[in-house]
């Protein structure tokens, strides 16, 4: 084992040195270059040793991030699916009731023409059968105008043969 204590006096300035500089000892030179390469050695690997334990805390901070955001994603998706089958729902609801409605609006639209066919059918039947009433009253009318100019004209001739004119007298 390595006496600290006494690499430590090797190195610490003496106090009764009046040298600016303090030059080592010849065995504490090799022992001194080798110590340092030994300290870089650690400190490299120390620092290597860090970066591995940063690079992994990273990694682990990176993948519990994707896993929550995974998470949140697949809540989101599951979310906009369910709302999208909702939707989807209502639409078809929306399309059948839709299509119900248009049916009865056709249906009543069909009444309603063969309503107006079967009036305009009575309309035409009612028109004809007053025209035939209106032609059977006139052709009645007039044989009964021409009757009655008959009857008169029979009537003058009967009153004139018995009371005849005087061709002199006014007739008023």
């Amino acid at each position: 084992m390595v006496n600290r204590g006494a690499i430590l006096q090797k190195s610490l300035p003496a106090e009764d040195s009046d040298d600016e500089f303090e030059l080592p000892g010849s065995q504490e030179s090799n022992g001194d270059s080798s110590r340092q390469e030994i300290a870089k050695m650690l400190e490299k690997l120390y620092s290597e040793n860090l970066e591995k334990k940063k690079a992994q805390r990273e990694k682990k901070i990176l993948e519990y991030a994707e896993t929550q955001l995974n998470d949140e994603l697949k809540a989101s998706a599951k979310v906009v699916e369910d709302a999208m089958n909702e939707i989807e729902s209502l639409y078809e609801t929306f399309l059948m009731e839709y299509a119900a409605c248009e049916d009865r609006i056709r249906q009543k639209w069909t009444q309603l023409y063969e309503a107006e066919t079967e009036l305009l059918r009575f309309g035409e039947e009612r028109q004809k059968e007053d025209n035939e009433r209106f032609n059977a009253a006139s052709k009645s009318h007039d044989n009964g105008l021409s009757k009655m100019k008959g009857s008169c004209k029979l009537f003058h001739e009967t009153i004139n043969r018995f009371f005849p004119r005087d061709v002199g007298e006014d007739s008023s």
